[in-house]
């Protein structure tokens, strides 16, 4: 039976600080002690330093979102997420306002790719879930993160080998493409130096 003391996790949302922990231990000596203890009797997971999550199912997005606060998740992993593409990401892939960074924990590798704060800022949503709220990025705006971090050379690329590269390559279906919303597209265009993100968009006129 869990101990009374452990009640204080009714309280705290999936991944939380020790700091936030500590708030709610009122009368226990060192609630760092504590939070110990239930790592080392696998009741908790310790993500890092002072950030711990639950043993059990751990949302691996909002865990993304805690291990780097000014981070969300994109690129294939949101698209995964999106049912875009029909492959499984085992790495948690997030934009950040910081370096690049790749974080191994129990709960699965994350990894964290810096943007500008102009690029970082164009377009993410909030995903609401059971008491909390997950960051990610738009369908839109994964799709083109994806994209440019592929770094694919389109110099003499034209128009229709930009959409076959999404289609084919991405493994994006038709449907898909047309679910998506033009304008948000060409509005995000203009924050990306990639030639075949500008080439794909042009190619949405002429279909």
């Amino acid at each position: 039976m869990r101990n009374a003391t452990h009640d204080f996790m009714n309280h705290l949302p999936p991944v939380f600080s020790a700091r936030e922990a500590a708030s709610l231990m009122l009368g226990i000596r060192s609630p760092a002690h504590v939070l110990s203890r239930m790592v080392d009797n696998q009741e908790l997971v310790r993500l890092r330093r002072g950030l711990f999550a639950a043993t059990g199912s751990i949302d691996t997005f909002f865990a993304a979102n805690r291990l780097v606060p000014n981070s969300y998740v994109s690129f294939e992993t949101a698209l995964s997420h999106y049912g875009m593409i029909p492959e499984r990401v085992e790495t948690v892939m997030s934009v950040c306002l910081t370096r690049h960074t790749r974080i191994t924990t129990e709960a699965g590798d994350f990894e964290f790719m810096a943007q500008t704060h102009e690029l970082f800022s164009a377009s993410h949503t909030l995903e609401f879930r059971q008491g909390y709220s997950v960051r990610i990025a738009t369908r839109e705006k994964a799709l083109f993160d994806t994209i440019s971090r592929m770094r694919i050379r389109a110099t003499s690329m034209t128009e229709d080998d930009a959409r076959r590269f999404v289609i084919e390559g991405l493994r994006v279906e038709e449907d898909t493409i047309h679910s998506l919303s033009i304008r948000e597209l060409r509005r995000l265009s203009p924050f990306y130096t990639s030639r075949l993100i500008h080439l794909f968009v042009s190619s949405l006129r002429s279909h």
